[in-house]
């Protein structure tokens, strides 16, 4: 039975409580998170033995008995506290994004290879049911020759007041949940991009692998956000282009959750693959019958449940995990280079998963016809 603690009791945390009660051959020691109170209060809730405050304190009197900690507090203190736990030979898996800077990104993957200690990030939204069975659609050939790929997420998820909706199974432990997601969302610099482009981009490159370019423009529509709330990426593949938008502050009718408003559509020589609010599925052969398959209504119990099991597995196998921080770095690396293309206009940036490794200030000045 690995032992594990989990950094940060806040809008996330429910999440991946559930996820580690529901993974058979590891458990939560520990809780860490500033506000102690509320930290005791959910051990207690959720039979874990101890609380701590910082995780200096937790590392003093715990780092003997820990295989993992999960790292989940905001981006920003990512890489302090990964720092300070592979400082202690401790493996890590830390939520998305990985860091909310190109600086931070780099040294949190550097400093976990030079420890020799398992990393792994929380890109769950691979191991969405749906999402999983379309990638195994494509890996197989079932759609042929792929000609056109689109990946939107358009809503009016903003723009509401925020007191009004909350996140399905997340303000149930907490009604202030939501308000507190949306206070750290206001002073991002990069938001949406960063925040939610990860998981559509780790999606992408797990079907399609990795792109020759990328161009990107980013925009903000709500007056109380200091970052992008809408994002255009297109990654050119070499006989086709995956397209991704996200809007969500799109005016319209509100939305609870932003998976709701997802919509992809695959296009193949053999047919049209399209999933919906990652719940349906729908298969158009050219020839042949459609396919509908319709998966569970709250499809993340079960992406952040693979998740979790698949980094356990790799610290019990000795192998890496699927969502390993070298492997996590290349979508990192799309971000970054998205925001670099934005910034000059949409232009493209050549290699871009490489964009992180070979970032200096004179690189990526290549256009692509």
């Amino acid at each position: 039975m690995l032992k594990g603690a989990l950094i940060g009791c806040g809008y996330i945390f429910p999440r991946h409580v559930r996820a580690w009660a529901e993974v058979p051959d590891a458990e939560l020691v520990a809780l860490c998170d500033l506000d102690l109170e509320r930290a005791q209060r959910l051990a207690s809730r959720h039979g874990i033995a101890d609380a701590f405050a910082s995780i200096d304190e937790l590392l003093e009197e715990k780092a003997g008995e820990l295989d993992f900690v999960d790292v989940a507090v905001p981006p920003e203190a990512h890489r302090i506290v990964v720092e300070k736990a592979v400082s202690h030979g401790i493996n890590i898996l830390c939520q998305k994004p990985m860091a909310h800077t190109l600086q931070d990104t780099l040294a949190i993957t550097r400093v976990t290879e030079l420890a020799s200690v398992t990393g792994a990030v929380n890109e769950m939204w691979k191991w969405l049911p749906a999402y999983a069975h379309a990638g195994a659609m494509i890996a197989s050939g079932d759609l042929g020759h792929i000609e056109r790929v689109r990946f939107t997420a358009e809503c009016n998820l903003l723009l509401p007041r925020r007191g009004e909706f909350a996140f399905p199974g997340v303000a149930d432990e907490d009604p202030d949940v939501y308000d507190e997601l949306f206070r750290r969302y206001q002073p991002m610099p990069r938001m949406i991009l960063l925040d939610y482009g990860p998981h559509i981009l780790d999606v992408l490159r797990f079907w399609f692998g990795e792109p020759t370019a990328l161009r990107a423009s980013v925009a903000r529509t709500h007056p109380g956000v200091a970052g992008d709330d809408a994002a255009n990426v297109t990654l050119r593949y070499p006989s086709f282009d995956a397209e991704m938008a996200i809007d969500v502050s799109r005016p319209g009718p509100e939305v609870r959750d932003n998976l709701d408003a997802e919509a992809v559509a695959v296009r193949g020589s053999k047919g049209l693959l399209t999933v919906m609010a990652g719940k349906w599925l729908e298969w158009h052969p050219t020839n042949g019958e459609r396919v509908r398959i319709s998966f569970p209504q709250e499809p993340r119990v079960e992406a952040f449940r693979n998740s979790h099991q698949d980094f356990v597995n790799s610290l019990k196998e000795g192998r890496s995990p699927q969502s390993s921080m070298t492997d996590s770095l290349r979508t990192q690396s799309l971000v970054f280079a998205a925001y670099e293309s934005a910034r000059r206009d949409g232009s493209w940036v050549t290699q871009p998963s490489e964009f992180a490794s070979n970032h200096h200030p004179n690189r990526h000045q290549e256009s692509v016809g």
